[in-house]
């Protein structure tokens, strides 16, 4: 067994391919690598009073094991984004966001949520801290970092189609942009389709590839998502990135041959994604993206995902989303008008936004979130006197009348916002549970 993270990490890097790792851990039979061995050896004399003096089984079975897997030494986080720029985080009056990751903790923490309604400008927060830690812009709020050296990696996920491109200078973190704007308009669908399997290729080799696949057992948590089958009709067409040696990436391939083998990838991926449902395409454009971009000490922000997804398939993303940055070690941070992305996270995780006048203020529920109903969530983060009355009553009158989410937006013709749709998708789902369980 290495003696520290950086042995394993050397290893890594020098081997980025899952098969030359194997084949050397195998050699040496790393009891890390091998938790099979680990569990027969470890209680010997030797391996207590020697491998094991400074790790504990928990460290070598989780984080060293998970190195051998080509995945990230899992580092605690904890920082503050201060949206004002004045950074005292002793004066109550200050508006403080703190964000706080422990790994190996249960429920998981390395997912944070940011909730409120319509033109509190959660939008322009996650903006703005883009902004912050680029060092690019004025007035956009600072951030303090403890205990590390901040994050390597910058990912902005949004798929509204009236958010425009938002590019930045890169000088300080790498950013990286995934949705539907671009600097000349919206992408179609051809675009998208082919965004999708372009990506699809380049993380069809090696770890990312033993990434994706595990990344969509996650999301056929969702009974929608197995009827799609995704895995077959993802390996049927990795016959022509089969060709290339075992020992090669596609970044190290001839950029000739790897044009022909891509676009001819390319070519039977696109007629199957179109196929796909909008919701569908989105998280799976989303999660391939993220794949092939999140890297070590990347941060994730996120803006309203709910918009295109069911609530299953939000919940889905949400625990997909955060084993992939437990796998890279990173951090998300997601803005949404959604109470089911608040029912996948502690409150320790939440924030929920408000103005008054000018003034952003920022408050942490006062009840558990986590697995919490959908309802008292609902209230908690929307105040009981708002969800009792205006259009929040018609929302639920609609979900008692009608048996499904599209006949209920049928009643209001579709003139419905994007908090009044996260409301009535929230709504609907729990109605269909309680009426699952009661046939059961």
């Amino acid at each position: 067994m290495g003696e520290c993270e950086d042995y394993y990490d050397s290893i890594k890097s020098n081997f980025p391919e899952d098969k030359q790792r194997e084949e050397i851990f195998s050699a040496l039979n790393d009891i890390a690598f091998d938790l099979e061995l680990f569990d027969k050896v470890k209680n010997l004399d030797v391996v207590q009073t020697s491998l094991m003096r400074d790790y504990t089984s928990r460290v070598i079975k989780n984080q060293f094991h998970r190195m051998t897997m080509g995945g990230a030494w899992l580092t605690p986080y904890k920082f503050s984004y201060f949206p004002d720029g004045e950074v005292d985080v002793f004066d109550e009056n200050v508006t403080e966001l703190e964000f706080e990751v422990e790994h190996e903790k249960m429920p998981p923490s390395n997912i944070h949520v940011l909730i409120g309604k319509n033109g509190v400008g959660k939008t322009t927060l996650l903006k703005d801290m883009i902004s912050a830690l680029e060092e690019t812009g004025e007035n956009c709020g600072k951030f303090q970092t403890w205990g590390g050296k901040g994050f390597a990696n910058i990912v902005y996920v949004s798929f509204s189609a009236f958010d425009g491109f938002f590019d930045i200078e890169d000088d300080i973190v790498q950013y990286s942009y995934i949705g539907l704007a671009t600097k000349d308009g919206i992408k179609n669908i051809d675009m998208l389709a082919k965004d999708f399997a372009g990506s699809l290729f380049e993380i069809s080799k090696g770890n990312k590839k033993k990434l994706w696949k595990q990344i969509i057992d996650i999301l056929e948590s969702d009974n929608t998502f197995i009827d799609l089958n995704i895995k077959k009709w993802s390996e049927e067409c990795e016959d022509n990135v089969n060709e290339l040696p075992s020992e090669c990436s596609t970044e190290s391939l001839g950029a000739d041959r790897k044009r022909i083998l891509k676009e001819s990838f390319i070519e039977k991926i696109i007629p199957r994604f179109k196929t796909l449902s909008s919701g569908h395409k989105v998280i799976l454009l989303i999660i391939v993206r993220l794949i092939e971009l999140v890297e070590e000490k990347t941060l994730v922000i996120m803006d309203e995902p709910e918009e295109h997804l069911h609530p299953p398939l939000v919940s889905a993303l949400i625990r997909a989303l955060s084993s992939l940055l437990t796998y890279r070690n990173g951090v998300g941070v997601i803005a949404t008008h959604s109470p089911v992305i608040v029912q996948e996270v502690p409150k320790d995780c939440v924030w929920i936004l408000r103005r008054v006048g000018e003034e952003l203020i920022a408050e942490r529920p006062e009840i558990e979130t986590f697995g919490e109903n959908l309802g008292v969530l609902t209230s908690e983060i929307f105040g009981y006197e708002v969800t009792n009355s205006g259009f929040h009553t018609m929302i639920q009158n609609s979900v008692e009348k009608y048996t499904n989410f599209k006949r209920a937006m049928n009643y209001f013709h579709g003139k419905l916002g994007n908090e009044g749709k996260a409301i009535l998708r929230s709504l609907m789902y729990e109605k269909e549970q309680l009426e699952e369980d009661v046939d059961d």
